[in-house]
């Protein structure tokens, strides 16, 4: 039994790992296919109103992952953003739906996400429904300053077109893997991993904790950091797995890949250079080539 149970436990851990993975596959196959209907891809958040919770780009694709009849209920944007939606007593229980396609199986989040929490139209704070992947908003770090652009993918109010990708579909990564809990060095870093529907409005920083996500941290970090006045674990803000070793990233020409949490990261994010590996992997228009990873 000594020798047999840790097998058991790799090829169960393993089978995960597959599932997982393929669950990016089919989400960048619902990306490619919202681009060809649209002729862009969804945007990372649509802004209504003000600092309230907003319809972001997991909710847009619901018809691309076989999720037609909950996109057409949930009646995005006409005219219930997210907030309001999250307070309607009917449609509330749509937004707490867990979706398979959106959860990692080696991950251990509740259905309804307690940690990464947006609020209703009342200002209250309602769990909805669990993801394990947020979209890519920048390789570094997201906007601090009026009108300086954001080199990923997902950001407020902007759909792009692959096109805008100029270092390629390929060397581009657009969404990744964030999971409940990290256990680093004997300390656990409550990661919160993200909600399928969309982004806070609640503070500067929310979006690329709630939906979205920030390569500044790298893959599996150790630690915390303030932003603003918020103090909150770096994986939190972005990508983090179960898996040892690593993370899945969905890259924009529908490949998965597993990236090493060793990959190449910037040492000094306040320096301004942003030529490292896993910053450029993220970024779509950088001109900074990517080598192997």
């Amino acid at each position: 039994m000594a020798l047999l149970l840790p097998a058991v436990q790799q090829a169960r851990e393993a089978a995960r790992r597959s599932s997982c993975k393929n669950n990016l596959k089919q989400l960048g196959l619902a990306l490619h296919n919202y681009h060809d209907s649209h002729t862009a891809l969804p945007p990372g958040w649509i802004q209504q109103r003000l600092n309230n919770s907003a319809w972001g780009w997991g909710a847009f694709i619901l018809p691309f992952v076989d999720q037609a009849p909950l996109y057409n209920q949930l009646n995005l944007g006409t005219p219930l953003d997210l907030a309001e939606t999250m307070s309607d007593g009917t449609l509330l229980p749509l937004l707490q739906t867990q979706i398979a396609g959106f959860r990692c199986p080696s991950d251990t989040a509740p259905e309804l996400n307690s940690g990464h929490i947006p609020n209703n139209a009342s200002d209250t704070p309602v769990p909805i429904a669990t993801s394990n992947y947020p979209g890519i908003e920048d390789g570094d770090m997201w906007d601090t300053v009026a009108g300086e652009p954001f080199q990923g993918s997902f950001n407020r109010n902007v759909s792009l077109r692959f096109r805008d990708y100029t270092d390629g579909l390929s060397n581009t990564s657009v969404v990744g893997e964030r999971n409940w809990r990290l256990q680093k060095g004997g300390t656990t870093l409550e990661c919160n991993a993200a909600i399928i529907f969309g982004v806070d409005g609640d503070g500067s920083e929310i979006h690329e904790r709630h939906g979205n996500a920030i390569g500044r941290f790298g893959i599996n970090p150790d630690g915390s950091t303030t932003i603003g006045s918020t103090t909150t674990a770096e994986c939190a803000r972005g990508f983090s797995s179960n898996h040892t070793g690593g993370a899945h990233f969905l890259l924009g020409d529908g490949a998965v890949r597993f990236i090493s949490e060793n990959i190449e990261n910037d040492p000094d994010p306040t320096d301004g250079n942003e030529n490292f590996l896993f910053q450029n992997l993220l970024n779509r228009n950088d001109g900074n080539p990517i080598g192997n990873f």
